[in-house]
């Protein structure tokens, strides 16, 4: 992400933040407005994360605004004091896209929850890299639930490699994989879930592969 976009989303929850106290307003009545969790919320107004157009379109009409009362700064209404600008200059933005469930197999969803930062070095070569949500438990205890994993988007993985895999060209899944001159097998982590064995070409394709986990406390 580019160092304006950076800037964007730094100012969009600042003056989120400053609109609920100037409105009297709770997150909890946001979040039951635009139909998103109160965590959601909480994530935009910390500048975790950054909301979908539609979901900009519902806090406008919430607070009975424009878009660029919300996305730029206005004069007497957001000062530099309430945001602080990140120094990019050694890393680049990825966005964290979707939720790739470690569990069942299912389709992964595409749209963008935020941003994370990682070290520019990695890009060198072009390399490209994206951040996925884990979601379930058969990674545990490798990945927690809510985690986000960067993956090094690849179509090859070695024996062994903890991939985000397509199955069948739909489902995204996230697992260890074995593989052997004719099969690939999705191998999870925790021994309550079966790894499944695939032999037919083209049923498994591998998207990237995990280089780091990136964890809240």
């Amino acid at each position: 992400m580019e160092r304006k976009e950076k800037d964007i989303q730094l100012i969009f929850s600042a003056n989120l933040s400053k609109l609920l106290k100037e409105k009297s307003a709770t997150q909890v009545e946001l979040a039951k407005f635009i139909g998103v969790s109160n965590t959601t919320i909480n994530n935009y107004v910390k500048g975790y994360n950054m909301p979908r157009m539609d979901k900009v379109d519902g806090i406008c009409r919430f607070f009975n605004i424009s878009r660029s009362e919300l996305i730029d700064i206005k004069e007497n209404k957001v000062n530099n004091e309430d945001f602080e600008f990140v120094d990019l200059s050694n890393s680049v933005n990825i966005p964290v896209v979707g939720t790739i469930p470690a569990g069942f197999a299912m389709e992964a969803v595409e749209n963008i929850l935020g941003y994370i930062d990682i070290p520019a070095d990695w890009t060198k070569g072009g390399k490209k890299y994206v951040g996925l949500k884990v979601s379930g438990d058969s990674m545990y205890p490798l990945f927690l639930d809510g985690d986000t994993v960067v993956i090094q988007l690849q179509n090859t993985a070695e024996n062994g490699d903890i991939c985000a895999c397509y199955v069948n060209g739909f489902d995204a899944t996230l697992k260890r994989i074995k593989l052997t001159d004719n099969s690939i097998t999705l191998q999870p982590e925790n021994p309550n879930y079966p790894p499944t064995t695939y032999t037919h070409p083209g049923e498994v394709t591998i998207a990237g592969k995990v280089v780091e986990v990136r964890r809240k406390f």
